[in-house]
């Protein structure tokens, strides 16, 4: 079809329609001609995509767009028509892959009785039968080309899948066995991950791929720890009980799901590192590193910076200062270390072991975070002279940790030795005390 063949077919779809209503006004359109004639528009842009990816088909053939000076045929589609690059990725794929894949779903395009993503799709199905033969592959194709007359291209993508049902199924169920093996080939090796710090925001997205397998695995540690924290009782109204039997009103988790996932990941990072089971990382265990200036005249920590760059706000260096070790260093004003000291640990094994055994999990009241889920956290921090005995420390998860260090919630050690928290007055405007009553159930 030359420049005049495809005029010719262009002026055929306007012809008798130069002054109808389809181009002035469609609203004079009856319901039925109004549907008649979009049946007919898109008929009409299947075959228009037919001619327009044999053109494209050629040219490709014939190396064209290399000799006006462009890297490929898709970057001249690109520019020439100034298209997005999928649309222009799009187009090549329905040009050359759809008609060397999927021969019949092509033909039946230049018919209007396809559409060209329903090619896509039968020739990305085809595609998978490259090892059946090929009469095998004749009939599954022509199937397909059938089942898109009723099926979108969503719906063709799971019935090509499974096209050997209809087709041969007495190959059926190896060929299945051996698509999911290659299924999962290609899924392990496409398996990603991705930590990209934006530090505007101060947000690490995370993103990647994981296989069905491993991913079932993650779900599996992960799942248990995003389940909702236990509601507890709503407060006692008789000032005759003491407060530390009454239980919080906002003690329902108003975590979303999205979030209880992301603190489950953190948590079982944390207990892996806790464990001490990892691999040295050049010879040391793995580590959270964290610098911060010490403010020797108030005795705070200031704004800390870890060791991939991302600052820290003191109140999270104070949160990871809780419960971890100290190695002081002299740096000159250029922030040159001009001396280290020994590494000094907060929190020995001896105090953690007697306070996890005191606290027997979280110590926060209603959680049911057991204790190899936990920091140590300081009821009076150590840059203020808190010591590291039974006394000073409670053992909180990470989520809680951080609703401590926010500043609205208190701890204190009670007369009997357990960690008892104060809520904020906007939660209790009494403000008495709480405890964690469910790792003391009967």
């Amino acid at each position: 079809m030359g420049v005049t063949g495809v005029a010719e077919l262009v002026d055929g779809l306007e012809a008798g329609t130069g002054s109808s209503p389809i181009y002035s006004s469609p609203i004079y359109l009856s319901d039925d001609d109004l549907i008649a004639s979009v049946d007919a528009v898109m008929v009409a842009v299947s075959r228009l995509a037919a001619v327009q990816a044999g053109l494209v088909r050629e040219i490709h053939g014939r190396g064209l767009a290399k000799k006006l000076g462009a890297s490929s045929t898709l970057a001249w589609l690109e520019d020439r028509f100034l298209l997005a690059g999928s649309s222009a990725a799009r187009l090549l794929k329905v040009a050359v892959e759809a008609d060397r894949d999927a021969p019949a779903a092509s033909a039946a395009l230049a018919t209007g009785a396809v559409n060209a993503d329903q090619v896509l799709a039968i020739a990305a199905a085809m595609r998978e039968l490259d090892d059946v033969d090929a009469a095998t592959r004749v009939k599954a194709e022509e199937q397909l080309v059938e089942f898109a007359a009723v099926h979108d291209p969503q719906r063709l993508a799971v019935l090509g899948r499974r096209i050997l049902d209809t087709v041969d199924p007495a190959a059926s169920e190896a060929r299945e066995a051996e698509l999911l093996r290659k299924q999962e080939e290609r899924a392990y090796r496409a398996r990603a991950f991705n930590l990209s710090p934006d530090h505007l925001t101060g947000r690490v997205k995370v993103s990647g791929w994981l296989d069905s397998e491993s991913a079932a695995i993650v779900r599996a540690a992960i799942d248990p720890l995003c389940a909702p924290g236990r509601a507890r009782l709503r407060p006692h109204t008789s000032d005759d009980q003491t407060a530390d039997q009454a239980a919080l009103p906002d003690a329902v988790d108003d975590r979303l799901p999205t979030q209880r996932r992301a603190d489950a990941l953190v948590d079982i990072c944390r207990l892996a590192m806790a464990t001490g089971d990892l691999p040295d990382n050049g010879g040391e265990r793995p580590q959270l590193a964290v610098m911060a200036e010490f403010d020797v005249l108030t005795g705070e920590l200031k704004t800390g910076t870890l060791d991939t760059g991302e600052q820290l706000s003191p109140e999270a260096v104070r949160r990871i200062a809780c419960d971890c070790g100290l190695l002081p260093g002299v740096m000159d004003g250029t922030g040159q270390v001009l001396d280290l000291g020994r590494e000094r640990r907060l929190w020995t094994g001896a105090a953690r072991k007697a306070i996890l055994l005191r606290d027997r999990g979280c110590a926060f009241p209603g959680c049911d975070r057991p204790p190899r889920w936990t920091d140590i956290h300081h009821v009076t921090q150590w840059q203020h002279g808190g010591g590291t005995d039974q006394r000073n420390g409670a053992a909180v998860c990470g989520h809680h940790h951080r609703v401590v260090h926010q500043g609205h919630w208190q701890v204190r050690i009670a007369d009997d030795g357990l960690p008892e928290f104060i809520p904020p007055a906007y939660i209790d405007r009494q403000r008495r005390p709480q405890r964690n009553r469910y790792h003391r159930r009967p």
